[in-house]
């Protein structure tokens, strides 16, 4: 079949343009009125598509809520597809300023708890890289491309020095399907829930390296984070996963510096995460945006609350575990005791 005999089943065929992806995406609806994500590729990342695909669908059978495939197949005359239900729900960035901060943080909860749950789907044999020696390369690789660019960043020994820090840690850290670009752009908030999309990036290796994102570093959306981080852990972090957070976010930041070097705005504005960081980093491995939050959260948002009623934590309540429901019904303790009406 060819791309054009695919496209005419369908009825409607909006393409848009979101995201860094390469794909291309259409908005398409069929003869019934069904509506749907329709994207393309080249030839080149068919084997990779395929492998996107059973990874969903082992992601599906554990009741983790993602984007669904219902076709996939490939082109006569180019690349292949991937056809999704279509989600109706709105991009969590754009939603999460808009909610109580006692939302903002629960939906954090329940993005850590499946995150959690992903990542028991393990890396298939043979895709397992030696972290050890990937890191020390990205490393190397680094302080390399600072002399080749004439980029003098700030503090770039700090890279080689938490990767020391971090030699043994790095050995031994278990390997798993990532989603490979967790943040809020990549989340949709629905009527039910949470729902990830675009696994465009989508690899295997440590689990914690899905709980980085650079817009924490900034401050962005910290009570989400901070939510996601506790969901993971079901509480406070072990310490070991601040010390490879470090290490794991300055390469990252140092990295995407270069990958934005022709690009003068975005240069500027990775460079000045990447200075935000490494000033943190010189005196904790825990981020402020993460330690500005005590360890009674809900008792603290219910006092700076002050609306008469919040919406969705019923909704939250009932699909999160009993680790959540405590402090969620202390939270609601609070709010009474301020005087503020919450439905059961």
């Amino acid at each position: 079949m060819t791309e054009k005999e695919y496209f005419e089943k369908f009825t409607s065929i909006q393409p848009f343009r979101i995201g860094n992806s390469n794909d291309k995406k259409y908005d398409v609806k069929n003869a019934d009125g069904n509506r749907f994500l329709l994207r393309t590729f080249d030839a080149a990342r068919y084997s990779r598509k395929k492998q996107e695909l059973e990874m969903l669908r082992k992601a599906t059978a554990l009741d983790i809520p993602v984007i669904n495939p219902v076709e996939f197949g490939a082109f006569d005359n180019y690349g292949g597809y991937i056809l999704f239900d279509w989600i109706e729900g709105a991009n969590l960035s754009h939603a999460l300023s808009k909610l109580p901060l006692i939302v903002q943080y629960y939906f954090g909860i329940r993005c850590g708890e499946l995150l959690r749950k992903m990542h028991t789907i393990p890396a298939p044999d043979g895709t397992a890289e030696d972290l050890h020696a990937h890191y020390k390369s990205k490393v190397d690789s680094i302080i390399k491309k600072s002399h080749e660019y004439g980029i003098a960043l700030k503090n770039i020994d700090m890279c080689l020095s938490l990767f020391t820090q971090n030699e043994l840690l790095l050995k031994d850290r278990p390997q798993s399907f990532l989603h490979g670009d967790v943040n809020s752009n990549n989340i949709l908030r629905t009527d039910d829930g949470i729902v990830f999309i675009d696994f465009e990036s989508f690899r295997f290796g440590d689990p914690w390296e899905d709980l980085i994102d650079l817009s924490k570093q900034m401050g962005l959306n910290s009570l989400f984070y901070t939510g996601q981080i506790h969901g993971y852990f079901g509480g406070e972090p072990p310490q070991p996963f601040w010390q490879l957070q470090a290490f794991y976010a300055l390469i990252n930041a140092a990295s995407v510096v270069f990958w934005h070097y022709d690009n003068p705005n975005r240069f500027n504005e990775t460079l000045s995460s990447y200075e935000y960081l490494v000033e943190y980093l010189k005196k904790s491995p825990v981020p402020p945006w993460y330690r500005k939050w005590d360890n009674n959260i809900p008792m603290r948002l219910a006092l700076e609350y002050n609306s008469k009623e919040i919406p969705y934590l019923n909704t939250i309540e009932s699909s999160t575990s009993w680790r959540i429901t405590k402090p969620l019904r202390a939270f609601k303790a609070g709010m009474r005791r301020c005087g503020i009406k919450i439905s059961e």
